[in-house]
């Protein structure tokens, strides 16, 4: 079965700026990437509550990851090649990748595809641990690439530990001053009282 016209019609809704920079490229079959990567027995991706994927290939590992997550996870597929994502428009069914939980970084560069899309998902980012699954015949053509992620992973890991060092030091006294502070904001008249009381 032909899967393209179905992805391409939920990339248009989820993805706009994806879906059009998709329809400038050409798709490109890279016969290694069609090669199925099974999942290492070993990773628990059902305690994970963030699960990067490095490479895109056909996609099957990607399904397998979203089905073995809980609901709860966030999961970042990461894939450098645009035009081989977009072959792989034809070979699986999308509609799993593009739930809310799961974010699409295709042709990014490093940074963006980590750091600013965890930061976006997240806002504060104050979860350390994350979990990597490899598609080793992605990694494999790209490696200075998945490289240059690892090291922004790492960093973001470092942020995420830096993150919760300051809410654990600081929560109780930002949480003392709100409540200090709440019988001012309750009595104190809003701003939109203000309004329509003056005359020019």
């Amino acid at each position: 079965m032909n899967y393209y016209n179905s992805n391409v019609a939920l990339l248009e809704k989820k993805e706009p700026l994806l879906y059009r920079r998709l329809m400038r490229v050409a798709p490109n079959r890279v016969p290694a990437l069609s090669v199925s990567s099974p999942l290492p027995p070993d990773l628990n991706l059902e305690k994970a509550d963030i699960i990067i994927i490095l490479g895109f290939g056909f996609g099957e590992h990607v399904q397998r990851a979203i089905s073995k997550a809980s609901e709860r996870a966030f999961i970042l597929v990461i894939e450098p090649d645009i035009s081989v994502f977009k072959a792989a428009l034809s070979e699986v069914d999308f509609s799993s990748f593009l739930e809310k939980r799961v974010s699409l970084s295709i042709g990014e560069d490093p940074f963006y595809a980590t750091r600013v899309r965890l930061d976006n998902y997240y806002g504060i980012l104050t979860l350390p641990q994350i979990q990597l699954v490899e598609h080793h015949p992605s990694t494999a053509r790209m490696p200075e690439y998945y490289q240059s992620i690892k090291k922004n992973l790492k960093e973001a890991t470092d942020v995420a530990l830096r993150n919760m060092a300051t809410l654990n030091k600081f929560a109780p006294e930002w949480q003392k001053n709100v409540l200090t502070n709440l019988p001012v904001l309750i009595n104190s008249p809003g701003v939109n009282r203000l309004f329509g009381n003056f005359q020019n």
